[in-house]
């Protein structure tokens, strides 16, 4: 039972990951066994995708995480859609459009770059509690036009992000954006 539980639950995991990824829309009867195939290979795809491109933002930045957030298809919440990460710290959200310092480059759209953050600082929503964060860095997910979500950097050293940084993480949301497409 629980083992049915689970596997349920991935496969409406999945299927909420290819809407968001906008792959599909909800199955006919006849199709959704081939679909949901289908579905489970073009959201792994996409998942890889998109670790791949924050972890090498990670490894080269020297960054403690990269994160992308996504909103939700109601546009009021915002979730993690891939990360790479040193932290074993990370909630699972979903978040509200307005938390912290990732709810505001959600909220107005414009990168925020905050230095010297002080130990403990809690707003980070993305970490289940204080963090050691020192700097941050978010930038916008604009496509067509709309506001979709943010990608996030942050680094446990006290060294603040550079306009050069900024320029990079908004050509990976580029990248991220033909992911996803």
């Amino acid at each position: 039972e629980k083992s049915k539980k689970k596997l349920d639950e991935d496969k409406l995991k999945a299927l909420e990951d290819a809407r968001l990824y906008r792959l599909v829309s909800a199955p006919s009867e006849a199709s959704q066994r081939d679909e949901e195939r289908m579905t489970r290979s073009s959201v792994e795809e996409v998942h890889q995708a998109l670790y791949y491109t924050l972890d090498l933002l990670r490894r080269t930045l020297q960054l403690h995480t990269c994160v992308l957030f996504l909103y939700d298809d109601e546009g009021v919440h915002f979730r993690i859609v891939e990360l790479a990460t040193d932290s074993d710290d990370i909630a699972e959200g979903p978040f509200s459009g307005g938390e912290g310092a990732v709810g505001a480059v959600m909220k107005r759209g414009m990168p925020m770059n905050l230095e010297h953050i002080r130990p403990g600082y809690r707003g980070l929503c993305y970490y289940r509690g204080p963090s050691m964060v020192r700097a941050f860095l978010g930038v916008p997910v604009i496509e067509n036009g709309k506001l979709v979500g943010a990608l996030c950097a942050d680094r446990i050293v006290d060294e603040p992000f550079t306009d050069r940084d900024e320029f990079i993480l908004d050509g990976a949301v580029r990248n991220v954006l033909r992911a996803i497409e």
